[in-house]
C-alpha cells in the first residue's frame, strides 16, 4: 500500500471536504499567511493519513494473521528553525528531514517472535534503507538476499552506525553531524 502522505503541495493531499485546520488555527503563532496556511494543510493532510490508516487497520483486523509495517518515505521541514523554510531536499539537509516514523501493528494471530523482536528493537536506529529485510521477514519470505542484522523485527538487528545522508547535489552527509 503507497499513501500519497504530506507531501507538497499538502492541499492536494486530502479531500477538501476533510479540511479540518484552517490559516486563522495558527495566526498567532505565525503573521505570515502564507505559512498559516501551509502548515494548516500540512497537518490537514497528517489527520487524513491518520484517518486512511486507521481504516486499513479496521479492515486488518477482520483479517487473520494480518500485519502493517508503516514507513514515512522523509521528514519536512516546517518553519521550525527560523528560515522560512518549508518542504523537504533542500541542498543542506537537516535531520528532521530525515527523522521518519514506522510502526508494526499485528493483529491478535501475529507470531510472538515479531511482537518481541519489534518491542527490543523499537527505540534503536532504523534506517528504511533496511525495509527489504525486515517485509521480507514480516513476509515470511526465504532467500539468499536477506540479512537479520538488517532487519528491526529480528532478535539479531544491529542499528546502522554511520548512516548517511544524500543530498540534492548528490553530496555525502553523515547523518549524525546534521543539525
Amino acid at each position: 500500500l503507497h499513501l500519497l502522505g504530506s507531501h507538497q503541495t499538502y492541499r492536494n493531499r486530502y479531500p477538501a471536504e476533510k479540511a479540518f485546520f484552517h490559516p486563522k488555527d495558527y495566526s498567532d503563532s505565525f503573521s505570515q499567511e502564507e505559512a498559516a496556511a501551509i502548515l494548516s494543510e500540512y497537518d490537514n493532510s497528517v489527520r487524513y493519513t491518520d484517518e486512511v490508516l486507521g481504516e486499513v487497520l479496521r479492515q486488518l483486523e477482520k483479517q487473520p494473521g494480518s500485519a502493517l509495517l508503516f514507513v514515512s518515505d522523509h521528514g519536512e521541514r516546517l518553519y521550525s528553525d527560523g528560515t522560512g523554510d518549508w518542504g523537504h531536499g533542500f541542498p543542506e539537509p537537516k535531520r528532521i528531514e530525515f527523522e521518519i516514523p514506522y510502526f508494526l501493528w499485528c493483529n491478535g494471530d501475529c507470531p510472538r517472535r515479531l511482537k518481541r523482536a519489534h518491542s527490543r528493537n523499537r527505540n534503536l536506529v532504523f534506517s528504511s534503507e533496511n525495509l527489504f529485510h525486515s517485509a521480507a521477514n514480516l513476509l515470511g519470505l526465504k532467500m539468499k538476499e536477506y540479512q537479520a542484522q538488517h532487519d528491526i523485527l529480528s532478535p539479531k538487528y544491529l542499528p546502522v552506525r554511520e548512516p548517511k545522508i544524500i543530498d540534492v547535489n548528490r553530496g555525502i552527509h553523515p547523518y549524525f553531524s546534521l543539525p
